[in-house]
């Protein structure tokens, strides 16, 4: 009873009230038996096993504990209280990992980077993005509630106060359109920055400018179906605002430097909070981070400045 209490007070912040895929009662049944057996989560970044089952660890808490490549369910979700449940168990599995370094040995710097943003280093992260810029009083309130490290305040303070600077700034325009498409969509998401432009957060994927790219599979398993397909998490994933975006990032706060809105076509999924689509491109880009200016003409888009 104690634990199932501390699981459902967990469960209630602002954290975990956006997930995006949607409920089913016969997945958390499914997991909430896997956990009662004692199964221990195998190694992995992105995925795990529990038992037989293969488990999306990764993008905790908005899209983590979904089954994997199962067609009996396809993305769905489990309770709020079973992601939280199912969060302390693989926590406590990962400290084994370490331990025996059983962690995998080869891995992407994205796939790493990763697993490092959802560690318990960021536990309530979300609950510091709000619409406006985060006060020091409620910093300093929530600080002393939950053990943050300082660096990591700071950043998702400076994360907070840059998207809201930017929601009344004005747009650049330029002359070069973005790809004409018909029927479209806006979602919402953020991107890390390299020298060949934009990149996804947590993955090694780019996007590549004034081209329309459909979405693929990188899942090891063939589909029957074009990506993104319903047994499946692949696709290009989108948030259905900027604030449900904003209550995502607290676990990138350090390393996304531009968020902004995309227009999304094709073969497209709904989620509970987003998107899962066939194709994308970027609408309109946010930089958080000065000299980014020349991603307005790499990808043909209008770009939000800070103010300098």
């Amino acid at each position: 009873m104690k634990d199932k209490t501390r699981w459902l007070l967990e469960s209630m912040k602002p954290r975990y009230w956006h997930p995006l895929p949607r409920f089913s009662a016969e997945w958390d049944q499914e997991l909430n038996s896997l956990l009662d057996k004692g199964l221990s989560f195998e190694s992995g970044y992105s995925t795990s096993k529990l038992g037989v089952q293969s488990i999306w660890i990764a993008n905790h808490p908005y899209a983590s504990f979904s089954p994997y490549n199962d067609p009996r369910f396809g993305t769905v979700r489990p309770r709020r209280r079973t992601i939280v449940r199912a969060w302390e168990k693989l926590e406590k599995d990962r400290k084994t990992w370490d331990s025996q370094d059983t962690r995998p040995a080869k891995a992407t710097i994205g796939q790493y980077a990763n697993f490092l943003c959802t560690s318990s280093n960021w536990k309530a992260a979300n609950s510091f993005l709000t619409n406006s810029p985060v006060t020091a009083s409620f910093l300093t309130a929530t600080k002393s509630a939950l053990t943050i490290p300082d660096d990591h305040i700071d950043d998702i303070k400076e994360l907070s106060d840059k998207i809201s600077s930017l929601r009344d700034a004005e747009s650049v325009r330029i002359s070069c359109p973005m790809p004409d498409h018909v029927a479209t969509l806006t979602g919402w998401r953020g991107w890390r920055v390299d020298e060949k432009g934009l990149k996804a957060l947590g993955l090694d994927t780019g996007w590549e400018p004034k081209k329309a790219i459909p979405a693929l599979c990188k899942c090891g398993v063939l589909h029957q179906d074009r990506s993104p397909s319903l047994n499946c998490a692949c696709g290009y994933w989108s948030f259905k605002s900027m604030g449900l975006l904003q209550e995502a990032l607290s676990g990138y706060a350090d390393s996304v430097v531009v968020v902004g809105s995309v227009e999304i076509w094709g073969k497209v999924i709904e989620c509970e909070n987003g998107y899962r689509s066939e194709f994308a491109y970027p609408k309109e880009l946010w930089l958080l981070k000065p000299d980014l200016d020349y991603l307005s003409w790499t990808y043909g888009v209008p770009v939000k400045k800070l103010s300098e």
